[in-house]
């Protein structure tokens, strides 16, 4: 696959070169490969030109990915390059059997007979280890399908890569890693950023606070933060280092990050609360007010992480330790 063959999809150099070693490990034999690069740096758009050549030689293709948000956001880019129409599987939607390109649900494809597909693509791909993804995998290497993952962490939470997932089930043959954070930022493809923060780090063994995975106990955690860190201090740290930047604040809970929304409006602030039981219809609205302005603050718990591509985010606060990154995560990849 030349350059020429794929730069009407608008790729940059780096993107372009990891498209070619794509196609060159499938040619030389190795069917499945992960693909490693940044936030920001545009792995949706990377298998979007990769689905695109597949759909033009009409081979059914099937993008996996286990949130709303990532769904939604592939089905976009996908028929926005391809020009076709996109079939989602999704709990609640009706499906288009008919479409050369299914945008899945992990959770409602592992209960429905999984449909055809030539190319494979695990969004997030480090998700892969868990066993719904594993029966997945496993099902369409089976059948001698390509498959791409896509991720910037390729490695389990117990820090092992993902050359085998669960119950041994083969993985990734290859991994093919991309350009540094810092080579992109060189390149003005990244904005570069600065981390403040403060002296008071959670001390985990100090409050006896569990690791799961190398993570922290998500409940003893929350704990520790809703009786110990004071709403006050995220408004005053806004104010000093991010006053009137659209920011993404990281709550260790549901209940902590409505209170951190009503400690913004308090002190005047426009700020919104979101979680996963936010419906689908106010979960877009939202975004669209912070996307444009019209929300300051986006006080979230598991929403806005992974993935999830939204404009404007110029810093983010992350909560459980008080500190707080000013930076514009991409440059319209």
């Amino acid at each position: 696959m030349t350059a020429e063959e794929i730069t009407s999809v608008q790729l940059r150099s780096y993107q372009i070169d990891i498209v070619q070693q794509i196609f060159s490990h499938w040619f030389n034999g190795h069917n499945s490969v992960a693909v490693q690069l940044p936030t920001g740096a545009g792995k949706t758009i990377i298998f979007t030109a990769v689905a695109n050549e597949f759909v033009t030689l009409r081979e059914p293709v099937l993008v996996i990915a286990h949130r709303t948000e990532l769904i939604t956001q592939a089905a976009s880019k996908l028929e926005t390059v391809t020009n076709r129409p996109i079939g989602i599987i999704r709990s609640g939607i009706k499906p288009n059997s008919d479409s050369p390109i299914q945008v899945a649900s992990i959770q409602t494809l592992v209960r429905r007979n999984p449909p055809s597909a030539s190319l494979v693509i695990f969004d997030e791909a480090h998700h892969c280890h868990s066993k719904t993804y594993a029966t997945v995998m496993r099902h369409y290497r089976e059948r001698g399908a390509y498959i791409l993952g896509c991720t910037a962490t390729p490695a389990r939470t117990d820090g092992r890569g993902l050359r085998y997932l669960y119950s041994g089930t083969p993985g990734f043959d290859v991994l093919i890693k991309g350009s540094s954070v810092q080579s992109l930022i060189e390149q003005k493809y990244l904005a570069p950023f600065k981390i403040y923060s403060p002296s008071n780090f959670i001390d985990a063994a100090n409050a006896k606070i569990r690791t799961t995975g190398g993570d922290y106990n998500q409940k003893q955690l929350a704990d520790l933060v809703e009786k110990t860190l004071i709403i006050g201090d995220a408004v005053d740290t806004w104010k000093q280092h991010a006053y009137l930047k659209r920011t993404v604040l990281f709550a260790v809970s549901v209940k902590h990050s409505k209170e951190l929304a009503q400690g913004f409006r308090d002190a005047g602030i426009s700020a919104m609360h979101l979680d996963g039981k936010t419906s689908k219809k106010e979960r877009i609205a939202l975004l669209s007010a912070f996307s444009q302005g019209q929300i300051l603050v986006l006080c979230q718990h598991s929403i806005v992480t992974e993935g999830v591509d939204i404009p404007g985010i110029e810093a983010e606060c992350l909560r459980h330790s008080d500190s707080l990154r000013l930076a514009t995560l991409s440059r319209a990849c």
